[in-house]
């Protein structure tokens, strides 16, 4: 996680590639896979397998097809259940090989200060960013995200707001230059978490603001 992205390929058509990281209980990381091709291109998705420490599944497979943007994938690892080595098996689509770069990163993490600007820049491929702030109930909170760029340009931008018990508040989505979310009267005093996430593996910039 956080190092060097790593190129990767197979030779042997229908052959998958293993690999393995090391994580931490509680870790959020994001695994973004970018210039993905398929020989032959069959249009068959490829497939990630992600497996526990213990060798049992951490999440349902996630295809990747080379026709996303910039051949572009991204699979959320939120909330690693256990300390240890973690597997991931990409099997290539159709009975070819494939070709891609990985790179592992943890989610960026900020604080929002109450109508101050805050710039968030997530520069490596299925990178993504859990913001906090606190609020109080009753609180009639909105939060507005601006400047929003994208590389490749106009990807899907996913903004989740959880409360402090971890369920979601509110959740808006956009491809275009930003957004704003009315989170209504909070019912809960505590610290709430904004979780940005680029679809296909994007890199992005942005201006988020949390008012009051």
């Amino acid at each position: 996680a956080d190092g060097a992205s790593l190129n990767v390929s197979t030779t042997v058509p229908g052959l998958g590639r293993h690999l393995s990281f090391v994580a931490t209980a509680g870790q959020n990381l994001g695994l973004g896979l970018r210039g993905m091709t398929q020989t032959p291109n069959s249009g068959y998705s490829n497939v990630v397998y992600v497996y526990k420490p213990d060798r049992t599944l951490l999440l349902q497979p996630v295809g990747c097809r080379v026709s996303d943007p910039d051949g572009g994938c991204q699979v959320n690892l939120t909330n690693l259940p256990q300390s240890g080595t973690y597997s991931m098996i990409l099997i290539p689509g159709g009975g070819g090989t494939l070709a891609g770069t990985l790179t592992l990163s943890s989610d960026a993490i900020g604080t929002l200060a109450s109508g101050l600007p805050t710039g968030v820049n997530l520069t490596r491929a299925g990178q993504n960013a859990r913001y906090t702030f606190s609020a109080t109930a009753g609180e009639t909170a909105v939060v507005a995200i601006t400047n929003l760029v994208t590389a490749p340009p106009s990807q899907l931008v996913l903004a989740t707001v959880l409360k402090p018990d971890g369920t979601q508040q509110a959740s808006q989505s956009s491809t275009a230059t930003g957004l704003t979310m009315n989170l209504g009267a909070l019912a809960t005093t505590g610290v709430y978490t904004l979780v940005i996430d680029p679809y296909y593996g994007a890199t992005v910039s942005m201006t988020v603001v949390k008012t009051p």
